[in-house]
């Protein structure tokens, strides 16, 4: 097996060197091990006589290096300085059992953590089992293995190019379904065109042939007056060509060459959907145009679109709008296959959390050639700048994607600063006497509270007949949760060090918990490098890492040819503070550490918030809890979800003595507080990539809780499963309860709603369980099971997220709308009764807390887009912070078309603040005239669909300001035959079977319900 890999490595043109060895040193032998054998046989005294490594065993022993002196593996990776791979030997699978699996499963603890710990790269599988037998052989996956040697040689060639011959590709990113000239260079937390100019500028002084612009505004402003980038709404393919926007012309034939070197399952999913080569996308006459700029040795691209073609933005032209099978297009492909293929990139640079690449339909892990990631990438090296606290995506782009990542220190936060209106909000808040029931002084102080609130943008959301202490506590908890909040001020430029004063603020939210006087004085202490207490000598840790970073020199380091330090994915906020010193090759944990004893604690304090919520409006019990599962919940919080999970349903996890939570015990009905809750468990995409383990193990417990033999109102979970197996299914089926997508990231509602590709609450339900009826756990690898699906969106009594940091909320991805609203959507389809929607609040593990999802989207209009300190933030960032505003409001209206949770008011506040005003509304059409554009025609279709009860005044400012504005977009796009605003209700075209897959997942539902 690994002499075919040699065969394919020198194939490549490399000098391949076998070295064998023991695991580690024998002195009875005079054996050495293989830490011992890289130092003496393969360096010069630790220098490297090497351009690249295979790690094909794990490195875990020490050596003696030549100065007598004990050095670590570690050291002596970072002393050769040169990238090890480690490609897999799938020691468990087939073959066959390979091919047919979405990923390598349980394997991945030791297969792909472990090495990704230390730092090794580009996980790619070498070898499988002969077959099952005992003594089975191992034999080479071929087309793998050349795709090994062919990465390899790109990679060490890059130590034999002069700097001054090397090219360099920069990719942006942008929105899915947003307006593509809104969203240029879009990244979390990331100024990324600011980013490219800095890096291009530090290549330079090494001796790069770059043509560097002024700056990251210059930059964009190139891009955007030669319409660089995918044709839009506001953009078509012809003024690309005609402003200079072009990068290469692909003829027809060049591209069907390229697109028949590919594997043939590939081209015939891509015929499928998008028709022959070159389809129609980004066309001129008979050539594929790649835009881009060109500056020197240095091109800019902004990344193609992924899932549709044209300009037009509706579910006629959309194909990923309800499919997540979906190919890429072939535009797509042939950017990726230039340059690749025909530029021949020495290096590719993703900008910013997060692109499309990793996320392309095929395994999870353990890709095959037919998994559209590996066929883009192909053999470019691929680095990526990303946001050091994503550890769930950063993984899935090391594994997917194949991508060395540079992690970049988060957006700048600080404490939400208290406005005037708001400390006056808070000062009548507090002066309600529950004692005087006279009905002036309450009517009077209820006016009063509007008043206030709205002057704040704070919305206080009232239920019908509820008493005025419960708004004036609920008031109370609003604005308390909201002044605890952490507000992101601009975006980070990568490179760029801390100032004294971003030090302290990461300081203060690194100890958030801490007594607010005795934070105070340590922060200042640390930051003038003193410490004379534990917490003062933390602090001061923590700024001498900040102060390390090196993001840029460690980039460049790897541009060289040299290996890149491993380093911890985490959130800040959170207290993970080894992020720092940034600019290291990101990793999550091990997954099997969760949940931790900590977050087991928190997750039950969530249960009993949720359940004691839920009895407080009904006055009973929920059956059943269906609970929307993000990856953040793993990769911010340890596992918070799994230890609520297992209180609802009353286990607890068994932890081994090596801390892995890799069991749980059953806890006797006696000793709970509440039923045995039933769950109904929608995973993110990530999660289902990155968490596999965990998954398996609720699994488990859910099935041995089902399973027990006990009163349907003690145990809802057997209870059920026993209806379940009643109407015809198995029992396997009967307590599966964790359901995702079969395939790809995405429940296909995101691409629907941000496209207005429906016309009922039914057509986007439908979407939801068609695309999300996948079974997983152990044994279960997405199977399709969408009438078990069905029956458990039929028992839902609520829906429940939570907010585990601030920089997670449920503004920031569409991720969250589409899942929980989805789980929402689909269940009143089938009920005809709306369910109530909780949003939890872990923030702070001391202070757990449960609202109501209304009142969390409240709390976060307030601290964010009703925030005149996140307004002001924003307005200094220029392009981008106009980005993040069109961002927030979009969220806003994903909610409202899924969940309906959204209070009028703050729609009536977003016309106040972005429209209104003047002075924002100014700064909106000079900095980012398509995010305002974008803002005010989604509002306009909440009001046409009748999902806003306007205030009359807003809603007529909105539609004189709509009018002039669509005058001034005209002028922008010098005339072209735009997109304009309507509700666009087209499916997908007739050739195509979308339509199908929804009709028939919603007849199998039917059936299991008796419908």
């Amino acid at each position: 097996m690994r002499r075919f890999l040699f065969e394919c490595m020198e194939e490549a043109g490399l000098n391949a060197v076998a070295v064998m060895s023991k695991p580690k040193d024998d002195p009875t032998l005079g054996a050495w091990g293989v830490t011992t054998t890289m130092y003496n046989l393969l360096t010069d005294h630790g220098d490297p006589k090497v351009d690249a490594f295979i790690a094909n065993s794990y490195m875990q022993y020490d050596v003696m290096g030549a100065d007598g002196r004990i050095m670590s593996e570690a050291e002596l990776v970072a002393r050769m300085n040169v990238p090890v791979f480690c490609p897999m030997d799938l020691r468990s699978m087939t073959m066959e059992e390979w091919q047919a699996s979405s990923g390598i499963g349980q394997m991945s603890a030791s297969r792909l953590v472990v090495p990704e710990l230390k730092g090794f790269i580009e996980p790619i599988p070498m070898s499988v089992m002969e077959d099952r037998s005992p003594l089975a052989d191992y034999i080479p996956i071929e087309d793998r293995c050349r795709r090994i040697a062919s990465r390899i040689r790109r990679r060490a060639m890059r130590r034999r190019i002069p700097n001054e011959d090397r090219t360099v590709v920069f990719v942006l990113n942008i929105g899915a379904c947003s307006t593509v000239e809104a969203t240029l260079g879009l990244a979390h937390g990331l100024d990324s065109m600011e980013s490219v100019v800095r890096i291009m500028a530090a290549m330079k002084e090494e001796g790069y042939r770059f043509d560097v612009p002024e700056s990251g505004e210059a930059l964009r402003d190139m891009i955007v007056s030669r319409r660089a980038y995918p044709e839009f709404r506001w953009t078509s393919v012809s003024e690309t060509v005609s402003k200079g926007g072009v990068l290469y012309r692909m003829g027809r034939d060049e591209y069907a060459s390229l697109f028949d070197t590919l594997g043939s399952k590939t081209r015939e999913d891509v015929v499928k959907v998008w028709g022959e080569p070159p389809g129609e996308g980004m066309m001129d006459g008979d050539d594929l145009i790649i835009p881009g700029i060109c500056l020197g040795n240095a091109y800019v691209i902004v990344q193609p679109k992924r899932g549709c073609v044209g300009r037009e933005c509706s579910g006629k032209k959309c194909k990923v709008l309800t499919d997540p099978y979906c190919p890429p297009n072939h535009h797509y492909m042939a950017t990726y296959l230039y340059l690749d293929r025909i530029m021949r990139a020495d290096l590719m640079i993703g900008m910013g959390s997060h692109g499309t690449l990793e996320h392309l339909p095929g395994k999870s892990n353990g890709l095959s050639g037919d998994c559209y990631s590996d066929v883009c990438v192909g053999s470019l090296p691929n680095f990526y700048v990303f946001n050091a606290c994503d550890s769930a995506h950063a993984t899935i782009a090391k594994r997917r994607a194949y991508a060395t990542m540079f992690g970049h220190a988060p957006a700048r936060a600080a404490p939400m600063e208290l406005s005037k209106e708001m400390r006056d909000l808070i000062d009548h808040v507090g002066s309600f006497d529950p004692d005087n029931e006279g009905e002036a002084y309450r009517a009077s102080f209820s006016e009063r509270l509007d008043d206030l609130a709205s002057a704040a943008g704070m919305v206080v959301p009232r239920s019908l007949g509820e008493t005025l202490d419960r708004t004036v506590g609920r008031a109370r908890d609003l604005l308390d949760s909201a002044s605890s909040s952490f507000v992101e001020l601009g975006a980070h430029v990568f490179g760029e060090r801390s100032s004294d004063e971003e030090i302290a603020d990461v300081l203060y939210a690194s100890e958030a918990d801490c007594a607010s006087d005795v934070l105070e004085a340590s922060v200042k202490a640390a930051v003038s490098g003193r410490a004379s207490s534990d917490l003062e000598s933390r602090l001061l840790a923590l700024a001498d890492s900040m102060r390390a970073s090196d993001e840029i020199g460690s980039l460049m380091n790897a541009a060289s040819g040299g290996f890149t330090m491993p380093g911890p994915a985490g959130n800040l906020i959170r207290g993970k503070t080894a992020i720092y010193p940034t600019g290291r090759n990101l990793y999550s944990a091990n997954p099997d550490m969760y949940p931790t004893r900590t977050s087991y604690r928190v997750g039950c304090d969530l249960a009993d918030r949720l359940v004691e919520a839920y009895r407080e409006e009904h006055g009973r019990f929920p059956e059943e809890l269906a609970l929307s599962w993000m990856s953040n919940d793993l990769a911010i919080a340890d596992g918070e979800m799994i230890g609520q999970v297992m209180s609802l349903i009353g286990v607890e996890p068994a932890w081994s003595s090596d801390g892995k939570a890799d069991g749980f015990r059953i806890i006797p009905a006696e000793e709970l507080a509440h039923p045995r809750i039933d769950v109904l468990i929608r995973p993110a995409g990530t999660l289902l990539s990155v968490y596999r383990s965990r998954i398996d193990l609720l699994d488990r417990a859910i099935a041995a809780v089902a399973d027990l033999d006990e009163p349907s109102d003690v145990n809802y979970v057997h209870a059920h499963a026993m209806e379940s197996i009643k109407a015809g299914a198995s029992a396997d089926e009967a307590s599966s309860r964790i359901f995702g997508v079969g395939a790809g990231m995405s429940s296909g509602l995101f691409y629907a709603i941000m496209a207005s590709a429906w016309e009922k609450d039914s057509d986007l339900a439908g979407i939801f369980m068609s695309n999300n009826g996948y079974a997983y756990g152990s044994g279960k690898d997405g199977v399709p099971m969408h009438g078990q699906f069905g029956y458990q969106l039929s028992k839902v009594s609520a829906t429940f997220n939570k907010i585990s940091s601030d920089d997670k909320d449920l503004l920031l991805s569409g991720g969250f709308f589409t899942s929980q609203g989805g789980i929402a959507m689909a269940s009143e389809d089938l009920t005809g009764r709306k369910v109530s929607s909780y949003y939890g609040d872990s923030r702070r593990s001391s202070k757990v807390g449960v609202r109501t999802l209304s009142e969390e989207i409240s709390r976060l209009s307030a601290v964010k887009i009703l925030n005149p300190q996140w307004i002001e933030s924003n307005m200094a960032s220029g392009y981008g912070g106009a980005t993040a505003m069109m961002g927030a409001v979009q969220k806003l209206y994903g909610w409202q078309i899924t969940t309906k949770d959204v209070d009028d008011r703050v729609f009536d506040g977003v016309v106040e603040r972005y429209v209104k005003d003047e002075r924002v509304r100014d700064f909106l059409m000079k900095s980012n005239p398509y995010a305002l554009e974008d803002l005010e025609r989604r509002m306009l279709e909440l009001d046409s669909r009748g999902l806003w009860e306007a205030d009359p005044d807003a809603l007529a400012a909105l539609k004189d300001d709509y009018l002039r504005l669509e005058g001034d977009m005209e002028d922008i796009s010098e005339g072209e035959d735009c997109q304009r605003f309507e509700v666009i209700v087209d499916r997908m075209d007739e050739s195509y079977d979308v339509g199908r897959k929804v009709e028939d997942a919603r007849r199998i539902i039917e059936e299991r319900l008796g419908k």
